[in-house]
């Protein structure tokens, strides 16, 4: 019998062996899953850092081909699809030192931090915005 670090060596590459050890539909926090999903979506959120000021300041026409509208709909999609999955994320408990699996306590964590910054950066400010203006143009 293998010791839980051994193991955890042996096979921290294999994405599958995430899903045998976790209860369902559960991904670990240090998982190279989540890793690769949290740098997609610092991409996402640095084009948005970019995109929604220029977009919202200049109007520019670039912005408004097809393209790119259906793109930032996804890119929220993606960041919806983010919040549900944070409620399926472990994290380690910084006082026990150890892996929090139970999906109460890491919705209740989750709510009580981050999710109301999350739930806010879903919001399409620029599409609400371009809403507002056209309804203004057309009175």
């Amino acid at each position: 019998m293998k010791n839980g670090a051994e193991f955890e060596r042996i096979h921290e590459h294999n994405p599958l062996v995430e899903l045998v050890i976790l209860p369902n539909y559960m991904y670990k926090g240090s998982g190279r899953i989540i890793k690769r999903w949290d740098s997609l979506i610092i991409i996402l959120s640095i084009y948005n850092a970019f995109t929604i000021p220029l977009d919202l300041s200049f109007q520019p026409a670039f912005f408004k081909n097809d393209f790119l509208q259906i793109f930032d709909s996804t890119v929220d999609l993606i960041f919806i699809v983010d919040i549900c999955l944070m409620f399926r994320t472990t994290y380690i408990d910084a006082h026990l030192g150890i892996e929090i699996v139970d999906p109460i306590e890491i919705a209740r964590k989750y709510v009580s931090g981050r999710f109301a910054i999350d739930l806010l950066s879903t919001i399409p400010l620029n599409a609400i915005f371009h809403a507002t203006v056209l309804a203004e143009d057309n009175h």
